[in-house]
């Protein structure tokens, strides 16, 4: 991450705390940002079903940022710097944080991956407990892992999992 600059960290960030694949986040436009709720739906997914995901504070402060800095010229979180109505490409960027970081064979894919693993908890107790922060930290989690469980966070800070078919 230290050798991600700019638009670059902001996208990595992004796919880190949300699991979003790399067209998700390209393809991610501010109508789809969500402050009020704090998620973020994703619009041209992978399985071609729109996903939403729970934006946590420090992504809501990044994205914000971002809408301040592109000042309404873009409807594009991420846009192209020659073309604003188009989104970025991350791929030079991309390329050039993992010959200045020295990390080889490590694709964008496997961020979303990271992500998912830690998220559902696949890997041990130190996934578990950020799951749990993950839980406690958001109100509601609506994503693909919907279908096997709903989490509300009522006013007195309880936290309540209700299993759904």
């Amino acid at each position: 991450l230290d050798a991600c600059e700019g638009d670059l960290w902001d996208a990595v960030v992004l796919a880190l705390k949300t699991g979003a694949r790399k067209k998700e986040i390209r393809n991610l436009k501010f109508e789809d940002v969500e402050y009020k709720r704090s998620h973020i739906r994703l619009k041209e997914t992978k399985s071609g079903n729109p996903r939403s995901v729970p934006m946590t504070k420090d992504l809501m402060e990044i994205l914000q940022r971002r809408r301040r800095d592109i000042n309404f010229t873009s409807h594009y979180v991420f846009p192209s710097p020659a073309n604003p109505e188009k989104p970025i490409n991350f791929k030079r960027g991309w390329d050039i944080a993992l010959a200045k970081s020295g990390v080889t064979n490590f694709r964008w894919h496997d961020l979303d991956t990271h992500t998912t693993t830690r998220v559902l908890g696949w890997d041990k107790l130190g996934c578990a407990f950020w799951f749990f922060i993950d839980l406690i930290t958001q109100p509601i989690i609506s994503c693909e892992y919907q279908k096997f469980f709903t989490v509300r966070q009522p006013p007195n800070l309880s936290i309540q999992v209700k299993q759904t078919d």
